[in-house]
């Protein structure tokens, strides 16, 4: 097997590439907002973010804010255009999986997958949960419901009551070439941990039909454990990491299994985090005596403005300000992951 240039031969290298990648633009970040400091950490520079990120207070010199946006933006922090699958590394016939969310992030993640017609994907995964209503207009602040309606082009009652709902909703009017069949329950569950079975339909996992009757499409129903009943803010649930181990589960099951890569879709604001999820994925798959390539695809700005119907904006400085905190936590734990993995930990 010929691998594409940047492919690694093995998780801990792809940790390695991802760390001194993260590393770089944050450093470079830090010297663009302070020149005068430039060896300072960026945990001293970058505020924690606050509850909404838009409102972390941070302000910069008009001369210097140019070249932070262009450094966040190297993270994925901000970026205007896609990283599809390609620039990704990711290998042709990889498993898409769309992470769930609100309707315009699902299709703009769905659209930079389908948009790549160098590598393609052999099968996409939407992961939804049930579990997340959909607010209702009179008690809608951040008006999903309205956007929602928009993107699918109904009107608000019309909306499906979670997201589940919304996104199979999404694969039936929303996704070119989606061609539906029967529904299908594969014979496939996952627990918490990410471990799966597939002696038995539990409901998680169903085939909705066919891209260009090529690409099998799918629904994984992303469940919740709540420990108290009465407490529905303290909850279980697989989280971006477990979600990879679940697809890998997945892909094991299939023909050629080790030809697939794993192509996790999100925001680019998203990507510092999930590209340490994939990392962490990759090592514990290794550890136990597998292997898998996982990367991350992201889409930009522009896409998500124009699927919302709206013109491309930049985020906050604050809100930059708070992610560049964020990424390096980051980086901070996949230096101490790989710390753990070089001592054998």
């Amino acid at each position: 097997m010929v691998k594409p240039e940047g492919y690694p031969v093995s998780a801990e290298e792809r940790a390695r590439q991802t760390l001194d990648k993260m590393a770089r633009a944050l450093a470079e970040a830090v010297v663009a907002v302070n020149p005068e400091n430039s060896g300072a950490g960026p945990l001293e520079i970058f505020p924690e973010p606050g509850e909404r990120r838009a409102d972390t207070e941070f302000s910069l010199p008009s001369e210097q804010v140019t070249a932070f946006r262009e450094a966040m933006a190297k993270l994925g922090i901000g970026r205007e255009t896609n990283l599809t699958a390609t620039e990704a590394g990711i290998r042709n016939g990889y498993v898409a999986i769309i992470e769930g969310g609100q309707a315009h992030k699902m299709v703009a993640e769905i659209n930079v997958v389908l948009s790549d017609k160098t590598t393609r994907p052999s099968a996409i995964i939407i992961a939804a949960t049930p579990e997340r209503p959909i607010p209702p207009l009179e008690t809608d602040k951040a008006k999903e419901r309205e956007v929602t309606a928009r993107v699918l082009g109904v009107d608000a009652d019309s909306v499906g009551p979670t997201e589940y709902d919304v996104a199979q909703t999404i694969v039936y009017t929303r996704v070119p070439g989606m061609k539906p069949q029967p529904v299908s329950v594969l014979r496939f569950g996952y627990d918490m941990e990410g471990r799966v079975q597939t002696d038995s339909e539990t409901g998680q996992l169903k085939r909705l039909g066919t891209v260009d009757y090529i690409i099998p499409i799918h629904l994984l129903r992303v469940d919740r454990e709540y420990a108290d009943a009465n407490n529905p803010k303290q909850y279980k649930t697989l989280g971006p990491s477990r979600l990879m181990k679940v697809v890998n589960g997945f892909i094991d099951k299939l023909p050629g299994s080790e030809q697939r890569d794993i192509g996790f879709v999100t925001s680019a604001t998203y990507q510092p985090s999930r590209e340490t999820d994939a990392v962490r994925t990759m090592l514990e798959i290794e550890r136990e005596s597998g292997s898998r390539n996982i990367g991350v695809i992201t889409y930009g700005t522009i896409e998500l403005a124009d699927v919302k119907g709206e013109h491309p904006t930049q985020p906050a400085l604050g809100q930059l300000a708070g992610e560049a905190h964020k990424a390096a936590v980051e980086v901070s734990a996949l230096r101490d992951l790989l710390n753990q993995e070089s001592s054998g930990q």
